[in-house]
C-alpha cells in the first residue's frame, strides 16, 4: 500500500480538477482544486505526512474552503437578481418598467402591444381596454407581458 504521496501528485490533481471547473463553469470544482493546491503545499513543507494524513488534510480543507466558497458566491451575486446583468438571455424581463400604447384592443384580460418592431401579447386584470390606451408592463409569464393601465 501507498504510504506517502509525493506533493506533486496534489499539484496535478488540483489541475486537473481546476480543468474540469473550465468544461463545467459551477465554482464546485473551483473549490476542490483549491483544496488539492493547498494539501499539495502542506505535503511540500512536510513530507513525511503519509497517506492517510494527506487525505485528512484534503477532507478538511475541501469541506470548509466549499463552505467559505459557497458563502463567498453568495456574497458576490447578491442583489444583482433583477438587474440588466442578470437579464441578459431573459429578452422579455428587459421590458418590465415599460410603459407603452395597446396595438389591439384589450379584451377577456388578452390584447397586443408592439415593441422594438415585434408584437407581444399582453394580459391584464383589466378585462378590456381600447386601442391606444398606455399601459405599463409589470412583469413577464411565460411569453406574456403583464400589464396594468399607466395614469401620467
Amino acid at each position: 500500500m501507498i504510504d506517502i504521496v509525493p506533493f506533486w501528485w496534489w499539484f496535478v490533481t488540483a489541475g486537473l480538477i481546476a480543468t474540469f471547473e473550465l468544461l463545467l463553469p459551477t465554482y464546485f470544482f473551483l473549490w476542490l482544486s483549491a483544496a488539492c493546491f493547498f494539501t499539495g503545499l502542506i505535503a511540500w513543507i512536510f513530507p513525511e505526512i503519509e497517506l492517510w494524513q494527506d487525505l485528512s488534510i484534503f477532507a478538511v480543507l475541501a469541506i470548509g474552503i466549499v463552505y467559505v466558497g459557497k458563502i463567498y458566491k453568495r456574497k458576490i451575486t447578491k442583489g444583482k437578481i433583477g438587474e440588466l446583468s442578470d437579464l441578459l438571455n431573459n429578452r422579455l424581463g428587459t421590458y418590465t418598467g415599460r410603459i407603452t400604447p395597446l396595438t389591439k384592443k384589450l379584451s377577456d384580460n388578452y390584447g397586443e402591444v408592439r415593441l422594438d418592431d415585434m408584437p407581444w401579447k399582453v394580459k391584464s386584470k383589466v378585462e378590456s381596454l381600447p386601442v391606444g390606451t398606455k399601459v405599463k408592463i409589470t412583469g413577464v409569464d411565460g411569453m406574456t407581458l403583464m400589464v396594468e393601465p399607466f395614469d401620467s
